[in-house]
């Protein structure tokens, strides 16, 4: 086809290489154009200032849940967890604000995509080191699971991998797994920086998945960076079994999970949508590719409120108001002072008037207490004075007697 420098100049801001593209569109729609801050509201009308008003409260809804999990954690949790669990608070709010942003400002939707799934990616490497805090060190974590196996085959990568071994579980296999899930943010921070890059030279259409073009072979690297994250996150899952209950570690998990899933195969499909014009064109400012950019971001925003809440929620208790021992020694004196001390205790009642032969029965209350080992003060006086000189909680299981002749 060949062009003219008239038809050139009847679309703005666009070059010859736009119209050569596979993304041009006759109808009026360009793909590769995005619009301004101004355009961008004119082409959406009416539906722009309920869009942006309602994603500035779910935004300043999660920052103020965020802030109160701050202070409820510095509060309540012990030293060692706090870091951990702001960062993992933070990631929600975080990525709200860029989805937000990016719908103010169209032209920073690869930029503040960029930022907000790096953001995430360190969130998880948080959530693995949290994990070893809540076993209490990468020792006692060997310690307690000493004679068991790695699970290498479950989901979503190695489910069906029946030939996979079970290794051993050892410092090295433990580190080799947790570095799956430490990897992600310097992966995912390497192949963002190449795709803006490539976007910004015109070497690379998101969405294009032709052989030819680097998009495709780009998020394959992608592809494989966040599925070794999930199946880092997955093996951890089923390796914590009957270790982490107390810390409900199977919803902190899924949650993380789903962040992962959601924030990579979707904004992975929508960039396909969006490139083979999937989406409707309202020329001349609303492209397929532009439409795309409403649609994802929209979308986001109300993932984020769901799975920033039910985080708020997980983590919002006193799951980390004491660590657990993270020195071996100190974790064999807690197993050997925890033996529990049953106590039976023998009430005698006499039947009604204290006849001559009574009628005794005999009732027995059993309390299990569990000793705990000292730990040391967190350096706050409310925490203190809540946990005691103990790790852990005290367990006391009392069970009541029966009454006896009609009164307690």
């Amino acid at each position: 086809m060949e062009l003219s420098m008239s038809d050139v100049r009847t679309i703005p801001y666009e070059s010859p290489v736009d119209l050569l593209n596979d993304s041009f569109n006759q109808a009026g729609c360009n793909n590769s154009y995005v619009p301004t801050q101004d355009e961008y509201r004119q082409a959406l009308g009416g539906f722009w200032m309920p869009l942006i008003t309602a994603g500035s409260l779910i935004t300043t809804g999660l920052y103020i849940l965020f802030f109160e999990q701050v202070f409820y954690t510095n509060a309540g949790a012990h030293r060692v967890f706090r870091r951990h669990i702001y960062w993992i608070g933070s990631v929600y709010p975080f990525m709200t604000l860029m989805s937000l942003v990016a719908l103010l400002v169209p032209k920073a939707h690869n930029i503040c995509t960029a930022a907000k799934i790096i953001y995430m990616s360190i969130g998880i490497s948080h959530f693995g080191d949290l994990t070893v805090l809540m076993f209490g060190s990468e020792e006692v974590m060997l310690a307690k699971t000493e004679g068991n196996k790695i699970n290498l085959q479950v989901g979503p990568s190695c489910c069906c991998c029946k030939c996979l071994p079970s290794p051993d579980v050892s410092k090295f296999n433990i580190r080799l797994v947790l570095w799956l899930c430490d990897q992600m943010p310097f992966t995912q921070a390497a192949y963002y920086l190449t795709l803006l890059v490539l976007i910004a030279g015109n070497m690379a259409t998101p969405g294009n998945v032709n052989p030819d073009g680097v998009f495709l072979w780009l998020n394959l690297f992608n592809f494989a960076s966040f599925m070794g994250g999930l199946y880092g996150l997955q093996i951890l899952l089923y390796f914590s079994k009957g270790h982490l209950e107390f810390y409900n570690y199977k919803g902190k998990s899924t949650s993380v999970k789903i962040l992962v899933v959601i924030t990579n195969l979707q904004s992975f499909v929508f960039d396909i949508m969006g490139n083979y014009s999937a989406f409707p064109c309202i020329a001349p400012y609303l492209s397929p590719a532009v439409y795309k950019i409403t649609i994802v971001n929209s979308l986001y925003i109300f993932e984020m409120m769901v799975l920033g809440s039910y985080t708020y929620w997980q983590y919002h208790s006193h799951e980390f108001l004491k660590p657990n021992p993270a020195d071996v020694e100190d974790l064999y004196k807690a197993e050997d002072d925890s033996s529990s001390v049953t106590t039976a205790i023998t009430i005698v009642g006499d039947t009604e008037g204290g006849t001559s032969r009574p009628q005794q029965r005999r009732q027995t209350s059993q309390i299990t207490v569990t000793p705990q080992i000292e730990r040391p003060p967190t350096e706050n006086p409310l925490v203190d004075e809540i946990q005691g000189p103990q790790y852990g909680a005290v367990a006391a299981v009392t069970q009541q007697p029966e009454s006896f002749n009609g009164g307690p």
